[in-house]
């Protein structure tokens, strides 16, 4: 079994051990169907609360934005 450097991968100074083909944006095709086929569920948390800096930080580049239609 190989062993990876875990740290030099997060800081990009290794290729990743598995690259995914990626046919188009909405490409589902590396994931399984038993979960591609479940129907989505929103599921809010039980009492909302405010993102601490940190989870903001975490997300500061997420630029996803739900189709509509």
């Amino acid at each position: 079994m190989d062993i990876i450097d875990w740290d030099a991968l997060l800081l990009k100074k290794l290729p990743p051990p598995f690259m995914p083909v990626i046919k188009a944006s909405l490409d589902v095709s590396n994931f399984d169907s038993d979960f591609t086929a479940l129907r989505p569920e929103l599921s809010p948390p039980s009492s909302p609360t405010a993102l601490t800096q940190e989870q903001q930080d975490t997300f500061k580049d997420f630029d996803f934005c739900a189709l509509h239609g």
